[in-house]
């Protein structure tokens, strides 16, 4: 199991937020956050908590539309799964 400090979750929420805006998702989908901590974390929990991997494995979901978005006052918000707390 992977642990963060506060610091780093807002680090990878930064990125997903990002990466979103890069592909101009932001505005036009819904997301479900549960589901992007769950992948984002079951990609990571196998190796050191890292951040050029973690932006990759974002990437490769919204390219696999896997995730969708919903800015909630055009801030992304991800919540982590009570399994994973």
């Amino acid at each position: 199991m992977v642990r963060m400090t506060a610091s780093e979750l807002y680090e990878i929420m930064d990125m997903v937020h990002h990466v979103l805006q890069q592909r101009q998702l932001a505005r036009k989908s819904e997301l479900n956050a549960e589901q992007v901590a769950d992948e984002i974390l079951a990609r990571v929990r196998q190796e050191p908590l890292d951040k050029n991997k973690i932006y990759k494995a974002i990437q490769r979901l919204i390219e696999d539309k896997k995730i969708t978005v919903h800015p909630i006052d055009g801030k992304l918000t991800v919540y982590i799964p009570r399994s994973m707390r």
